[in-house]
């Protein structure tokens, strides 16, 4: 009976540790998403590139090809305006990798459309090691 008592305990105890990782990663990825909106907005894309991009990220283009894509996407869109959260998951692709997906649904000052992120730890810091921009159903905003 005392075996069953501790086991649970444990087990208990393991859940309660584990929701509270996973509101953590959560929170921290959310706040990244929101730094990127706000330097995307002011056209900080060198801060964007510092700060809040994986080492994935930065591998899968170089930096003169991100400046370009990033300054096309800016004309493109607009400013960011708002936005609300669709749906976020937390995923363990391999053993000791957390990643948290977050999608999203923003406006900018020419476009409404749904982003997708994916969000990795890198060391202590929450980074964005993807974005999917869903450009197919993307609603352009009329000029006022």
């Amino acid at each position: 009976m005392k075996l069953y008592i501790y086991f649970v305990m444990l087990l208990s105890c393991g859940m309660v540790i584990l929701t509270g990782c996973k509101d953590n990663n959560f929170h921290n990825a959310l706040l990244v998403v929101e730094s990127f909106h706000n330097k995307f907005s002011s056209s900080d894309f060198n801060g964007i590139y510092i700060d809040l991009v994986s080492k994935e990220f930065k591998k899968s283009m170089t930096k003169s090809d991100y400046f370009k894509l990033m300054k096309k996407n800016r004309e493109l869109l607009g400013k960011y305006q708002y936005g609300r959260l669709l749906k976020n998951d937390q995923m363990k692709v391999l053993i000791g990798e957390n990643k948290t997906t977050i999608s999203y649904h923003s406006t900018y000052n020419k476009y409404e459309l749904n982003e997708f992120f994916v969000i990795k730890k890198e060391g202590d810091k929450s980074k964005i090691s993807q974005i999917v921009y869903d450009d197919i159903h993307a609603i352009k905003i009329k000029d006022k």
